[in-house]
């Protein structure tokens, strides 16, 4: 496997169809609009403001509700959204190793929604098996005052190297999906012969990736921790007033967090984007021998 081609090849696509980049950018706009909203919220209120709300909600089970559904409904859309935005990555690039000049949103937005209910699915099939390996047994071994936990150690060992090998076996299932349009049990199969016969190539892209996701995670986090600083350090003094800080922490937390989720969605973009590439080159070979998956979803 050529992983320098694969990477150039993914980054000059990317880079051509910038509409790819808005694909990565959608998964993220719940959640950067939330963060905004909020950081605007305190930016003009006070710490008593907070206060009062969080009164109000606890005095008023009707309100509560509301907001718990509230929450939950943005939740649900955040979920669609970030479903459709790896179908679009995925899509586009599929789109364009396929020889296509010009990709438009509206034209991936239209061709990314079939596939939308089947990357969900995968999304929630993976988050029962997580809750299911670690969050029950680290529950029993609460309850048990930790005696479980030693019964289990043997178990959480050989979960390690499973969580790493489940990192890229999740995205070339996605590319599995969109690339040939299979069902969601039809695209394991198939990611898991790929996985039998080219497991240390994709071990090594998958070493490269994360190593990308690293960085750019690192680059998210620099404006949390100075956020942070810059609220602990002056209240640590006591010669702040507590007023400003917190009007002070709404301003850079709606300015630097969308910022953080900009570079986020980016990142993912572009790590979706090699895997649907690395995907092509072991089902189809070099490039330039891709085409489109039939209209129909094969499934097992």
């Amino acid at each position: 496997m050529d992983y320098g081609e694969i990477l150039s090849s993914t980054w000059k696509t990317i880079w051509k169809h910038k509409a790819i980049f808005g694909f990565g950018l959608l998964g993220m706009a719940v959640p950067a609009l939330m963060v905004f909203l909020m950081g605007g919220y305190f930016a003009f209120s006070t710490p008593q403001g907070l206060e009062n709300i969080f009164d109000f909600f606890y005095r008023s089970n009707f309100f509560t509700v509301i907001f718990i559904g509230i929450i939950l409904l943005l939740n649900l859309v955040s979920l669609v959204f970030t479903a459709l935005s790896h179908a679009g990555v995925f899509k586009g690039m599929l789109q364009a190793e396929s020889g296509a000049d010009r990709l438009s949103f509206n034209d991936l937005w239209e061709a990314s929604w079939p596939f939308v209910a089947r990357i969900i699915g995968l999304f929630l099939l993976v988050g029962l098996g997580s809750f299911i390996a670690f969050f029950i047994p680290a529950l029993l071994g609460i309850v048990s005052a930790g005696v479980f936990f030693l019964c289990l150690l043997p178990l959480f060992i050989i979960l390690t190297p499973l969580s790493i090998l489940l990192y890229f076996f999740v995205p070339m299932s996605m590319a599995a999906i969109v690339g040939d349009n299979l069902g969601l049990f039809a695209a394991f199969s198939r990611v898991w012969g790929l996985l039998k016969g080219k497991f240390w190539p994709l071990v090594v892209m998958n070493l490269i990736l994360y190593l990308v996701q690293m960085l750019a995670s690192m680059i998210m986090v620099l404006p949390m921790f100075f956020i942070q600083a810059l609220m602990v350090i002056p209240l640590a003094s006591g010669n702040v007033d507590e007023t400003l800080i917190f009007r002070g922490f709404g301003i850079l937390m709606a300015v630097f967090l969308p910022f953080a989720f900009l570079v986020q969605g980016l990142s993912l973009a572009f790590i979706n984007s090699a895997w649907m590439v690395t995907y092509l080159r072991l089902t189809r070979g070099p490039a330039g021998a891709v085409v489109e998956p039939p209209t129909q979803p094969e499934t097992v």
